[in-house]
């Protein structure tokens, strides 16, 4: 009714006076898409450090505990330990190994 809408209102900077320094228009300006993109990046680099290193976060647990179970369940198969969760994958290893001594025999 008042015929009222929004409008975007900004500054058009040429350069900013700081503490002695002059940044200039070019330091200052910030490509959206590009920001968006380093705090991908660095979210990414930041959960790879908290899994790789051991140190669980709140956002890192879940993967850690997948990682944990992975290597887990990788290892008694290579080393035949018999584990009631992955003992149906250890025969299978065992059944892959004899049907390659029978092919060789």
């Amino acid at each position: 009714m008042l015929k009222m809408e929004p409008m975007e209102i900004g500054l058009s900077i040429s350069s900013v006076f700081e503490d002695g320094v002059i940044y200039e228009k070019s330091v200052l300006d910030v490509d959206v898409n590009d920001y968006i993109n380093r705090m991908i990046i660095a979210t990414h680099h930041a959960i790879n450090l908290s899994v790789n290193t051991g140190y669980p976060t709140k956002e890192t647990i879940e993967i850690m505990i997948r990682k944990a179970f992975i290597e887990t369940r990788a290892l008694c198969i290579e080393t035949n330990a018999i584990e009631k969760d992955f003992i149906d994958e250890i025969l299978k290893k065992a059944v892959r190994q004899a049907a390659a001594l029978e092919s060789n025999i």
